[in-house]
């Protein structure tokens, strides 16, 4: 392997090409159109989303292939036509390379989805909303019976705004949803109340999160708050996410909560509130009516059949553990394993470097169906791919590096590599390691910087992978915010404001003078790892042959190469190059 200190400008140009950029557009424009085709189909009966989706991944198959043959046919007039300089690649040759690489790509995706419909329709289990063309029945109200405001309310499904705050007249007091600013920060959103004017906002409950679309229910003598949010009674200081499981309803004093599946577009009617919620097998809205007195909940929705409907969601309430082990080994080998085998295929035959991302792909949903068939209640499954993805994916960028260093993977298929298995990786340990986001703890951010930020940093400086280089500044940058919240936590504004100034422009200078170092020490850095990558056992290091004219810069690209893959790919951001 070497490093050209010419090609990562070559590869610049390349990657900004107005004919990769098109590239990208067009096949998103396409793709698109054609996959809401599909999606059409699938909801006038599955078969005919079945058969127009394999019908596209052969016409996907069929455009690659003749993609292909252009640019056999134009490497071969290259490879005829004398005094070609190594850097006059033309830009259309390059788009034509990247828009086969990713038809390629998204037709072995092509053939996952398309054997996807098989398991989905056929083995039908509850938590699965399975299409199969006929309505087995549909949750309706009879809205003229509700009150003139409510039958408005209730007809209305556009989107809403709900409120953060109501103030209580009777009381004289302000309930409202915020953070404290310190540990809540972007986390919190706890139900606050301010019993007077001047006084310091008070919690009216350690265990309620995520509190919005506030109401206020009024008479003459009293007021009630109701609000939605998380009613779980677990006191996170900061959950992963916000969950609207809940309504509460608050009199002043003390607070009532009910469950409801994410209940919204709270409206109040003489005393009375009215809420929509999902219904627990479906996506469908229902209406209720809650007494906040009592905590008494009435559901106005009532369930008709429908036998003969012409297309629905059909829940099978007989499915059991068997049935799901079933469609999980069925997904195995009408999708997973099709979309790995064929991935490899491509990858070795012709060498189309996106063939790494989709293998991958393939590769996590055999894992992942192999679990659902040995434990089909899925108890830990989220625990699962919480350690596969980042694990696997630290795996996938160590193996490309050597590779590519040994001279056994070319640049298309390390760039893929990288700039795809970069945020897999990163994305996954941040979810592994739970910061930011769900902890806070010490220990947290100096694992997250150990293991994941400066490994993707020493993995751009290696090898001029930009991306790798950017996302290991995203963390250095999450980083420098934490540092920020930590100092500024409980100052007063007036002297938080200087902290972050110091903080920001202290981090940013001293960045700019690491930057600066390694970029002066890069090449050192590159031939060292050049060095050692001769060192690597000779069946694993593949030697190229000398060019007979001396010339290593204008080696021409063997004979028993890929023609589909050069060094010059329209994603490809690293920089190095293989000789």
């Amino acid at each position: 392997a070497r490093f050209n200190k010419n090609s990562e400008a070559k590869m610049s140009n390349n990657t900004c090409s107005p004919s990769t950029v098109f590239a990208w557009v067009g096949f998103i424009l396409v793709n698109s159109a054609f996959s809401a085709i599909i999606v059409w189909g699938a909801f006038q009966a599955w078969p005919l989303g079945f058969v127009l989706s394999l019908g596209y991944s052969v016409f996907l198959f069929y455009i690659a292939g003749r993609l292909e043959k252009k640019i056999e046919g134009s490497d071969s007039q290259d490879e005829n036509t004398s005094n070609v300089a190594d850097n006059e690649v033309g830009d259309d040759d390059d788009g034509i390379r990247l828009l086969m690489s990713l038809t390629y790509a998204l037709a072995v995706l092509g053939i996952g989805v398309t054997g996807s419909f098989l398991p989905i329709n056929l083995f039908q289990c509850d938590g699965f909303l399975a299409y199969n063309g006929n309505f087995v029945g549909k949750w309706s109200a009879n809205v003229s019976s509700f009150p003139q405001d409510v039958q408005s309310w209730a007809l209305n499904d556009e989107m809403y705004s709900p409120s953060s705050f109501v103030f209580l007249p009777n009381q004289g007091t302000t309930l409202f949803s915020g953070e404290n600013g310190t540990e809540d920060l972007g986390y919190g959103r706890r139900p606050w109340i301010i019993s007077e004017p001047g006084s310091a906002p008070e919690l009216i409950s350690p265990y309620l999160l995520c509190a919005d679309d506030f109401v206020l229910l009024t008479n003459d003598t009293d007021d009630t708050a109701c609000f939605v949010g998380d009613v779980s009674n677990k006191t996170r200081d900061q959950p992963y996410y916000c969950q609207t499981n809940g309504i509460s309803c608050f009199d002043g004093n003390s607070v009532q909560s009910i469950s409801a599946n994410a209940p919204e577009h709270l409206f109040a009617n003489n005393g009375t509130l009215w809420f929509k919620a999902r219904s627990p097998e479906s996506w469908e809205k229902l209406i209720y009516s809650l007494n906040p007195n009592t905590a008494e909940t009435t559901l106005h929705s009532a369930y008709t059949s429908n036998e003969e409907g012409s297309g629905g969601y059909h829940i099978n309430s007989d499915c059991d553990e068997q049935n799901s082990r079933y469609m999980a080994i069925t997904t195995f080998f009408v999708t997973a394993l099709p979309v790995f085998a064929a991935s490899i295929a491509l990858w070795r035959k012709k060498c189309v470097s996106s063939m790494v991302v989709t293998g991958y792909g393939g590769l996590s949903a055999m894992v992942t169906t192999l679990y659902v068939t040995i434990d089909p209640t899925v108890s830990n499954l989220d625990e699962m791919l919480k350690w596969w993805f980042p694990l696997s994916s630290a795996i996938w960028l160590a193996s490309a590096v050597i590779l590519f260093l040994a001279n056994r993977l070319r640049e298309g298929s390390f760039a893929w590599s990288v700039n795809v298995g970069g945020i897999v990786f990163f994305v996954g340990m941040i979810i592994l390691i739970g910061v930011p986001g769900e902890h806070d703890e010490l220990w947290r951010w100096v694992a997250l910087n150990f293991f994941c930020i400066l490994p993707l940093v020493a993995l751009g400086v290696i090898t001029n992978a930009a991306l790798g280089l950017v996302y290991g500044a995203v963390g250095i940058l999450i980083d420098v915010y934490r540092i920020t919240s930590l100092l500024t936590k409980g100052v007063d504004e007036n002297f938080a404001l200087p902290i972050r100034f110091i903080v920001l422009a202290a981090a940013g200078f001293g960045l700019g003078y690491l930057g600066l170092i390694l970029s002066r020490n890069q090449d050192h850095i590159q031939a060292s790892i050049s060095g050692w990558s001769n060192r690597l056992p000779g069946w694993l290091r593949k030697v190229d042959k000398e060019p007979p004219s001396g010339d290593e810069e204008n080696t021409p690209i063997q004979k028993n190469d890929c023609k589909s893959e050069k060094n010059t790919n329209g994603l490809a951001l690293t920089g190095v190059e293989i000789s």
